[in-house]
């Protein structure tokens, strides 16, 4: 027992125990975090000379009664950085940067309001590129705060409805700026689609008027491939009662600046209308209906979803040829093929009655024999066959051959296609000196 009371365990009497750091709790405190910006903010928005702003004072914004200088905001901006917990404070960064406070849960600023943020400021193209350009350098050197940047632009887009229509617009030109600096992704402009923004319009109106912006510094070309990967739909943007085609050329029309996107949204419909209508051809020759349904069939279509014969006559014959399973031996895919053109002749013929749907047709099944190898010595036989079942006049079958033809296989069709040409050739000049006779 005495051995056992010898060996007593040490203890850590009258020690304080200090807990590690990683277990510490920092305080959250973005009011403070506010304070530190405005006090270097503020400053850098100085008022403008006296005589002009005294002369506009009544008459102008007081957004505009400021001059901002970023160059010395970024270094206000890069210095706080080193002190400032950006990691934890990046929302409130940006809350303040782009409405001028901290921004409530509906998007309501609380607080006191910094001179030198987005909203405050003059709504001229200088100050909004030059605001754009303050958060790309500021970015550069903190590259953490671009993920931070794209989550404060999701955000703030729902909160539309709440921001005035002169902040709408500063906000759809620095949004603009942003894409075009390639800051933030397409992506963050699914956040227009918030149910009350989108009823009222607003969403559209804020979508115009930042594609207008866009398209200053970046082509359509560039636009389109972003549009179409993030899958987005420019139709989405309209009021839902008031969604269609129509409705989102009339409203960019009279917006004005939009022209490319307007085209580019047509052609983007014309291409679903086209690929509907070649689906609804496939059906109907899967289903073997007769022709003349299936001509009526094609026509009610087209009468509600209007399209150039060109456009249709096109469609159908892919149609045609898709429809066929066709035979792997090359010997026997040229019967195959005259006799499936022959029965469908009489369908093809009823959508091709004006020479440019004509020519057309012949483009299109060059282009088919020119892609499909085993097809391409019998150009001149369908076109032959074309011919005698009147789909084909001789007008079309010579403009195709003297500048309507593709540049496909261009010297291998022109060759398979001379002879009959010279012969239609003879027979018209026959024809005319019979007619002079």
């Amino acid at each position: 027992m005495s051995a056992a009371k010898d060996n007593k365990k040490p203890t850590l009497a009258g020690q304080r125990i200090r807990s590690r750091k990683r277990d510490e709790k920092v305080k959250f405190e973005p009011e403070a975090f506010r304070d530190e910006i405005l006090k270097g903010l503020a400053p850098e928005a100085k008022p403008a000379d006296a005589p002009a702003a005294a002369a506009a004072a009544a008459e102008l914004p007081a957004a505009a009664k400021f001059q901002p200088d970023f160059e010395k905001a970024y270094k206000f901006l890069d210095g706080l950085g080193n002190t400032q917990d950006y990691h934890k404070y990046a929302e409130c960064l940006f809350d303040i940067l782009i409405s001028g406070g901290l921004l409530a849960p509906g998007g309501e600023v609380q607080g006191e309001i910094c001179p030198l943020s987005l909203f405050q400021l003059e709504e001229a193209e200088d100050n909004i590129k030059g605001f754009a350009n303050l958060l790309n350098k500021l970015i550069r050197r903190y590259k953490y705060l671009q993920v931070s940047l794209e989550e404060e632009i999701h955000k703030v887009l729902k909160f539309l409805k709440t921001f005035s229509p002169e902040n709408r617009a500063k906000l759809a030109r620095f949004v603009a700026a942003l894409l075009s600096l390639s800051l933030i992704s397409v992506k963050q402009l699914e956040s227009l689609s918030t149910d009350i923004p989108l009823k009222e319009g607003i969403s559209l109106e804020f979508f115009a008027r930042l594609v207008r912006a866009w398209l200053v510094d970046t082509p359509m070309a560039s636009i389109a491939p972003l549009l179409r990967k993030e899958k987005m739909d420019v139709l989405d943007f309209c009021p839902p009662a008031k969604r269609s085609a129509e409705y989102f050329r009339t409203f960019c029309t009279e917006m004005g600046g939009l022209d490319d996107l307007v085209a580019w949204q047509a052609s983007l419909h014309t291409r679903d209308v086209q690929r509907m209508l070649q689906k609804e051809i496939a059906e109907l020759l899967s289903a073997e209906t007769p022709v003349p349904q299936a001509i009526e069939r094609i026509k009610a279509f087209v009468e509600k979803a209007p399209m150039p014969e060109v456009d249709v006559i096109e469609r159908l014959f892919s149609a045609v040829m898709d429809a066929v399973e066709w035979n792997k031996k090359p010997d026997l895919i040229a019967d195959q093929a005259l006799r499936h053109i022959k029965t469908n002749a009489p369908l093809l013929g009823a959508f091709a009655t004006t020479e440019p749907a004509q020519v057309a047709l012949m483009v299109r099944m060059q282009n088919y024999c020119y892609d499909n190898q085993n097809f391409l010595k019998l150009y001149n036989k369908l076109v032959v066959l074309l011919y005698k079942a009147d789909v084909l006049t001789e007008d079309a079958i010579l403009n195709w051959y003297a500048k309507g033809h593709s540049p496909k296989g261009r010297t291998v069709f022109l060759e398979q296609m001379a002879e009959m040409v010279e012969w239609l050739k003879n027979a018209e000049e026959e024809s005319s000196e019979g007619e002079d006779d």
